[in-house]
């Protein structure tokens, strides 16, 4: 069974009043952990979900977050991209979602910035169906600049799979692998 065979063999997970009630670990288990598996198939990329990022192991503070998007070559463990779920896109849990994410994207880059003075970090926060792929920057002379670089949903109609839903996430999900 392929990806997006679930639209097929499980139709009763896009139930409206199915979607209704489910929890943000739903979202995770039902939806995005397929499409997850799919992003590190055949890559040097592996996921880690409810972890402490390498990065704050030798410190004080321990925050755990939801995706950890990691090298398998790199022999030195070390995180490419951080990300958080949410069911919805409630505005108070949109706020503390990015701003926990900024502020551990700002740690990671002041480390990376120590030897390379142009990068961006990627991060990415799931709210349900929605994807949304933002990055830190760090400009001489003005400061730390954040950026949407990319949005997609999960496509959950059949109007959503036939006007190109699953090209649209798979292409989002690719400028991950690529930022």
């Amino acid at each position: 069974m392929s990806r997006f065979d679930m639209h097929v063999h499980k139709p009763y997970y896009f139930n409206a009043s199915n979607i209704s009630r489910y929890s943000e670990e739903d979202f995770k288990v039902k939806f995005w952990s397929h499409i997850l598996e799919l992003f590190g198939k055949r890559t040097n990329i592996f996921t880690r979900g409810d972890t402490v990022p390498t990065i704050f192991k030798k410190t004080k503070a321990k925050p755990k977050v939801d995706l950890r998007i990691m090298s398998v070559l790199n022999s030195k463990e070390g995180d490419y991209s951080l990300g958080e779920f949410s069911k919805v896109a409630e505005s108070t849990k949109l706020y503390e979602d990015k701003l926990k994410l900024s502020l551990m994207a700002k740690f990671h880059l002041n480390s990376l910035l120590k030897t390379n003075t142009n990068c961006t970090y990627p991060f990415v926060m799931i709210m349900g169906f929605e994807f949304v792929l933002l990055t830190m920057e760090f400009i001489e002379g003005e400061g730390y600049n954040m950026n949407q670089i990319d949005q997609c949903c999960f496509p959950i109609t059949k109007k959503a799979i036939t006007s190109g839903g699953i090209k649209d996430l798979i292409n989002c999900i690719n400028t991950v692998k690529v930022s």
